[in-house]
Protein backbone atom coordinates (compact mmCIF):
# COMPACT_ATOMS: atom_id res chain seq x y z
CA UNK A 1 0.00 0.00 0.00
CA UNK A 2 1.47 3.34 -1.01
CA UNK A 3 1.73 6.22 1.44
CA UNK A 4 0.13 9.55 0.45
CA UNK A 5 3.60 10.99 -0.22
CA UNK A 6 4.49 8.10 -2.55
CA UNK A 7 1.13 7.98 -4.33
CA UNK A 8 1.92 10.56 -7.10
CA UNK A 9 5.19 8.82 -8.02
CA UNK A 10 3.48 5.43 -7.99
CA UNK A 11 0.69 6.76 -10.19
CA UNK A 12 3.21 8.14 -12.69
CA UNK A 13 5.10 4.85 -12.79
CA UNK A 14 1.87 2.90 -13.23
CA UNK A 15 0.72 5.11 -16.09
CA UNK A 16 4.09 4.71 -17.78
CA UNK A 17 3.87 0.95 -17.34
CA UNK A 18 0.35 0.73 -18.77
CA UNK A 19 1.29 2.95 -21.72
CA UNK A 20 4.33 0.86 -22.63
CA UNK A 21 2.45 -2.39 -22.16
CA UNK A 22 -0.31 -1.16 -24.49
CA UNK A 23 2.33 -0.14 -27.02
CA UNK A 24 3.99 -3.55 -26.84
CA UNK A 25 0.68 -5.39 -27.14
CA UNK A 26 -0.38 -3.21 -30.07
CA UNK A 27 2.92 -3.84 -31.84
CA UNK A 28 2.58 -7.60 -31.44
CA UNK A 29 -1.01 -7.39 -32.68
CA UNK A 30 0.07 -5.45 -35.76
CA UNK A 31 2.79 -8.02 -36.45
CA UNK A 32 0.22 -10.81 -36.24
CA UNK A 33 -2.16 -8.99 -38.60
CA UNK A 34 0.57 -8.49 -41.20
CA UNK A 35 1.60 -12.13 -40.80
CA UNK A 36 -1.93 -13.34 -41.51
CA UNK A 37 -2.18 -10.93 -44.45
CA UNK A 38 1.00 -12.42 -45.91
CA UNK A 39 -0.39 -15.92 -45.38
CA UNK A 40 -3.48 -15.08 -47.48
CA UNK A 41 -1.67 -13.04 -50.13
CA UNK A 42 2.12 -13.53 -50.14
CA UNK A 43 4.09 -10.60 -51.45
CA UNK A 44 7.50 -8.97 -51.12
CA UNK A 45 8.20 -6.37 -48.46
CA UNK A 46 5.92 -7.79 -45.75
CA UNK A 47 8.13 -10.29 -43.94
CA UNK A 48 10.64 -7.66 -42.80
CA UNK A 49 8.08 -5.45 -41.01
CA UNK A 50 6.47 -8.55 -39.45
CA UNK A 51 9.80 -9.59 -37.89
CA UNK A 52 10.70 -6.03 -36.85
CA UNK A 53 7.33 -5.36 -35.19
CA UNK A 54 7.50 -8.73 -33.45
CA UNK A 55 10.93 -7.94 -32.00
CA UNK A 56 9.83 -4.50 -30.80
CA UNK A 57 6.72 -5.92 -29.14
CA UNK A 58 8.65 -8.70 -27.41
CA UNK A 59 11.40 -6.26 -26.44
CA UNK A 60 8.87 -4.05 -24.65
CA UNK A 61 7.22 -7.05 -22.99
CA UNK A 62 10.44 -8.46 -21.54
CA UNK A 63 11.92 -4.99 -20.71
CA UNK A 64 14.91 -5.17 -23.04
CA UNK A 65 16.93 -1.96 -23.36
CA UNK A 66 16.15 0.50 -24.98
CA UNK A 67 12.52 -0.65 -24.73
CA UNK A 68 12.67 -0.99 -20.93
CA UNK A 69 11.84 2.60 -19.96
CA UNK A 70 8.79 1.51 -17.95
CA UNK A 71 10.73 -0.77 -15.60
CA UNK A 72 13.21 1.38 -13.58
CA UNK A 73 10.53 3.79 -12.37
CA UNK A 74 8.17 0.96 -11.47
CA UNK A 75 10.94 -0.84 -9.56
CA UNK A 76 11.69 2.34 -7.62
CA UNK A 77 8.10 3.17 -6.69
CA UNK A 78 6.57 -0.32 -6.43
CA UNK A 79 9.25 -3.04 -6.41
CA UNK A 80 6.87 -5.83 -5.41
CA UNK A 81 4.47 -4.91 -8.22
CA UNK A 82 7.38 -4.65 -10.64
CA UNK A 83 8.58 -8.12 -9.64
CA UNK A 84 5.12 -9.55 -10.23
CA UNK A 85 4.89 -7.78 -13.61
CA UNK A 86 8.28 -9.02 -14.77
CA UNK A 87 7.50 -12.58 -13.68
CA UNK A 88 4.18 -12.67 -15.53
CA UNK A 89 5.47 -10.89 -18.64
CA UNK A 90 8.55 -13.13 -18.81
CA UNK A 91 6.30 -16.19 -18.88
CA UNK A 92 4.03 -14.56 -21.45
CA UNK A 93 6.96 -13.46 -23.61
CA UNK A 94 8.53 -16.93 -23.68
CA UNK A 95 5.16 -18.50 -24.60
CA UNK A 96 4.59 -15.99 -27.42
CA UNK A 97 8.07 -16.48 -28.86
CA UNK A 98 7.89 -20.28 -28.66
CA UNK A 99 4.54 -20.32 -30.44
CA UNK A 100 5.51 -17.75 -33.06
CA UNK A 101 8.82 -19.35 -33.97
CA UNK A 102 7.20 -22.77 -34.21
CA UNK A 103 4.54 -21.36 -36.55
CA UNK A 104 6.87 -19.03 -38.47
CA UNK A 105 10.47 -20.33 -38.37
CA UNK A 106 11.40 -17.83 -41.12
CA UNK A 107 11.24 -14.92 -38.63
CA UNK A 108 15.00 -15.04 -38.04
CA UNK A 109 15.98 -16.84 -41.22
CA UNK A 110 18.00 -14.08 -42.88
CA UNK A 111 21.70 -14.35 -41.99
CA UNK A 112 22.32 -10.60 -41.87
CA UNK A 113 19.34 -10.08 -39.55
CA UNK A 114 20.58 -12.81 -37.21
CA UNK A 115 24.07 -11.28 -37.07
CA UNK A 116 22.65 -7.80 -36.42
CA UNK A 117 20.28 -9.04 -33.72
CA UNK A 118 23.02 -10.97 -31.98
CA UNK A 119 25.46 -8.04 -31.98
CA UNK A 120 22.83 -5.46 -30.97
CA UNK A 121 21.45 -7.64 -28.18
CA UNK A 122 24.89 -8.22 -26.73
CA UNK A 123 25.81 -4.52 -26.93
CA UNK A 124 22.55 -3.50 -25.28
CA UNK A 125 23.19 -6.07 -22.55
CA UNK A 126 26.56 -4.44 -21.81
CA UNK A 127 24.97 -0.99 -21.79
CA UNK A 128 22.26 -2.12 -19.38
CA UNK A 129 24.88 -3.62 -17.07
CA UNK A 130 26.75 -0.30 -17.10
CA UNK A 131 23.54 1.52 -16.13
CA UNK A 132 23.12 -0.98 -13.28
CA UNK A 133 26.68 -0.26 -12.15
CA UNK A 134 25.94 3.46 -12.04
CA UNK A 135 22.75 3.07 -10.00
CA UNK A 136 22.70 3.70 -6.27
CA UNK A 137 19.15 2.48 -5.67
CA UNK A 138 19.14 -1.35 -5.43
CA UNK A 139 15.68 -1.74 -6.97
CA UNK A 140 16.64 0.32 -10.04
CA UNK A 141 19.93 -1.60 -10.24
CA UNK A 142 17.92 -4.83 -10.43
CA UNK A 143 15.78 -3.24 -13.15
CA UNK A 144 18.82 -2.67 -15.36
CA UNK A 145 20.18 -6.15 -14.62
CA UNK A 146 16.82 -7.50 -15.79
CA UNK A 147 17.13 -5.41 -18.97
CA UNK A 148 20.65 -6.75 -19.56
CA UNK A 149 19.38 -10.31 -19.21
CA UNK A 150 16.44 -9.58 -21.54
CA UNK A 151 18.77 -8.13 -24.19
CA UNK A 152 20.89 -11.28 -24.09
CA UNK A 153 17.70 -13.35 -24.33
CA UNK A 154 16.85 -11.56 -27.58
CA UNK A 155 20.38 -12.13 -28.81
CA UNK A 156 20.08 -15.87 -28.23
CA UNK A 157 17.24 -15.92 -30.78
CA UNK A 158 19.83 -14.99 -33.38
CA UNK A 159 22.37 -17.53 -32.21
CA UNK A 160 20.01 -20.45 -31.54
CA UNK A 161 19.58 -23.30 -34.01
CA UNK A 162 16.86 -22.63 -36.58
CA UNK A 163 13.42 -22.74 -35.00
CA UNK A 164 14.65 -23.71 -31.52
CA UNK A 165 13.38 -21.32 -28.81
CA UNK A 166 14.57 -23.48 -25.87
CA UNK A 167 17.48 -21.18 -24.97
CA UNK A 168 15.31 -18.08 -25.06
CA UNK A 169 12.63 -19.78 -22.98
CA UNK A 170 15.15 -20.85 -20.35
CA UNK A 171 16.82 -17.43 -20.11
CA UNK A 172 13.48 -15.68 -19.79
CA UNK A 173 12.07 -18.21 -17.33
CA UNK A 174 15.10 -17.85 -15.07
CA UNK A 175 14.77 -14.07 -15.39
CA UNK A 176 11.14 -14.13 -14.29
CA UNK A 177 11.90 -16.15 -11.15
CA UNK A 178 14.99 -14.15 -10.17
CA UNK A 179 13.38 -10.77 -10.87
CA UNK A 180 10.22 -11.57 -8.91
CA UNK A 181 12.24 -12.95 -5.98
CA UNK A 182 14.76 -10.10 -5.73
CA UNK A 183 12.24 -7.27 -6.13
CA UNK A 184 9.76 -8.85 -3.73
CA UNK A 185 12.47 -9.16 -1.07
CA UNK A 186 13.64 -5.58 -1.64
CA UNK A 187 10.07 -4.31 -1.41
CA UNK A 188 9.41 -6.30 1.76
CA UNK A 189 12.19 -4.44 3.60
CA UNK A 190 11.37 -1.11 1.88
CA UNK A 191 14.78 -1.07 0.22
CA UNK A 192 16.66 -0.96 3.54
CA UNK A 193 19.43 -3.46 2.84
CA UNK A 194 22.09 -2.36 5.32
CA UNK A 195 22.88 -5.28 7.61
CA UNK A 196 20.09 -7.41 6.11
CA UNK A 197 22.26 -10.53 6.43
CA UNK A 198 22.12 -10.06 10.22
CA UNK A 199 18.53 -8.85 10.50
CA UNK A 200 16.83 -11.28 8.10
CA UNK A 201 19.44 -13.70 6.74
CA UNK A 202 16.93 -15.69 4.68
CA UNK A 203 16.01 -12.61 2.66
CA UNK A 204 19.67 -11.68 2.21
CA UNK A 205 20.45 -15.15 0.85
CA UNK A 206 17.42 -15.00 -1.45
CA UNK A 207 18.38 -11.61 -2.86
CA UNK A 208 21.98 -12.71 -3.35
CA UNK A 209 21.02 -15.88 -5.24
CA UNK A 210 18.44 -14.04 -7.37
CA UNK A 211 20.91 -11.32 -8.37
CA UNK A 212 23.66 -13.89 -9.03
CA UNK A 213 21.21 -15.70 -11.32
CA UNK A 214 20.40 -12.47 -13.18
CA UNK A 215 24.08 -11.93 -13.95
CA UNK A 216 24.58 -15.58 -14.89
CA UNK A 217 27.03 -16.92 -12.31
CA UNK A 218 27.42 -20.69 -11.70
CA UNK A 219 25.15 -22.86 -9.53
CA UNK A 220 22.04 -20.91 -10.59
CA UNK A 221 19.47 -21.16 -13.37
CA UNK A 222 20.86 -17.95 -14.86
CA UNK A 223 24.23 -19.62 -15.45
CA UNK A 224 22.54 -22.33 -17.52
CA UNK A 225 21.02 -19.59 -19.66
CA UNK A 226 24.44 -17.99 -20.22
CA UNK A 227 25.87 -21.41 -21.05
CA UNK A 228 23.13 -22.01 -23.62
CA UNK A 229 23.91 -18.65 -25.22
CA UNK A 230 27.63 -19.37 -25.37
CA UNK A 231 27.30 -22.94 -26.66
CA UNK A 232 24.93 -21.93 -29.46
CA UNK A 233 26.83 -18.79 -30.43
CA UNK A 234 30.47 -19.88 -30.24
CA UNK A 235 30.56 -21.09 -33.86
CA UNK A 236 28.69 -18.43 -35.82
CA UNK A 237 28.49 -15.55 -33.32
CA UNK A 238 31.75 -15.40 -31.33
CA UNK A 239 31.22 -11.69 -30.68
CA UNK A 240 28.04 -12.51 -28.74
CA UNK A 241 30.00 -14.85 -26.46
CA UNK A 242 32.44 -12.03 -25.67
CA UNK A 243 29.60 -9.54 -25.13
CA UNK A 244 27.84 -11.96 -22.79
CA UNK A 245 30.99 -12.41 -20.72
CA UNK A 246 31.53 -8.63 -20.50
CA UNK A 247 27.89 -7.99 -19.51
CA UNK A 248 28.13 -10.68 -16.81
CA UNK A 249 31.36 -9.21 -15.41
CA UNK A 250 29.96 -5.67 -15.27
CA UNK A 251 26.74 -7.01 -13.77
CA UNK A 252 28.77 -8.68 -11.05
CA UNK A 253 30.40 -5.36 -10.14
CA UNK A 254 26.97 -3.70 -10.10
CA UNK A 255 25.65 -6.40 -7.77
CA UNK A 256 28.56 -5.98 -5.37
CA UNK A 257 28.02 -2.23 -5.26
CA UNK A 258 24.26 -2.37 -4.79
CA UNK A 259 24.00 -5.34 -2.44
CA UNK A 260 27.33 -5.40 -0.62
CA UNK A 261 25.82 -3.40 2.27
CA UNK A 262 23.68 -6.43 3.14
CA UNK A 263 26.62 -7.99 4.96
CA UNK A 264 27.48 -4.88 7.00
CA UNK A 265 27.39 -5.53 10.74
CA UNK A 266 24.74 -3.88 12.85
CA UNK A 267 23.91 -4.09 16.54
CA UNK A 268 20.75 -6.11 16.13
CA UNK A 269 20.04 -9.76 16.74
CA UNK A 270 18.44 -12.06 14.20
CA UNK A 271 14.71 -12.24 14.77
CA UNK A 272 12.29 -15.08 14.16
CA UNK A 273 11.82 -15.90 10.46
CA UNK A 274 8.75 -14.46 8.76
CA UNK A 275 6.47 -16.57 6.58
CA UNK A 276 7.61 -14.62 3.53
CA UNK A 277 11.24 -15.47 4.34
CA UNK A 278 10.43 -19.19 4.11
CA UNK A 279 8.62 -18.69 0.78
CA UNK A 280 11.62 -16.74 -0.53
CA UNK A 281 13.95 -19.56 0.48
CA UNK A 282 11.74 -22.07 -1.36
CA UNK A 283 11.96 -20.03 -4.59
CA UNK A 284 15.71 -19.65 -4.02
CA UNK A 285 16.00 -23.44 -3.82
CA UNK A 286 14.20 -23.76 -7.17
CA UNK A 287 16.66 -21.35 -8.82
CA UNK A 288 19.63 -23.30 -7.44
CA UNK A 289 18.22 -26.75 -8.24
CA UNK A 290 17.41 -25.66 -11.80
CA UNK A 291 21.01 -24.58 -12.16
CA UNK A 292 22.38 -27.85 -10.75
CA UNK A 293 20.02 -30.20 -12.61
CA UNK A 294 18.89 -28.45 -15.82
CA UNK A 295 18.60 -31.63 -17.91
CA UNK A 296 14.97 -32.61 -17.21
CA UNK A 297 13.69 -29.05 -17.77
CA UNK A 298 15.67 -28.63 -21.01
CA UNK A 299 14.30 -31.96 -22.25
CA UNK A 300 10.77 -30.65 -21.77
CA UNK A 301 11.55 -27.34 -23.52
CA UNK A 302 12.98 -29.14 -26.52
Amino acid sequence: IATPAAAPALARASRRYVTWLALGSGTLLMSGILDRFYGRQPGPGILGPVAALFLVGIGITIAALPLSLWLPGLCLDAPIGAGLAVGILSAAGSSIVAGEITANPWLFDEASARIALGAAGGFAGILSALFALGERNPARSVAFLISANADLALAVLAAAPHGDPAGFTWVLGAQGLAAALSLACIGTVNGKLNGLAWRRPALAVSIAVAVVSLIGLPLTAGYVGRWLIASSAVGDHPLLVLETAIASAIGGLAALRAFGPMVGRIDRRVGDPHTFDLVALAVTAIIVLAGLFPGPILAILR
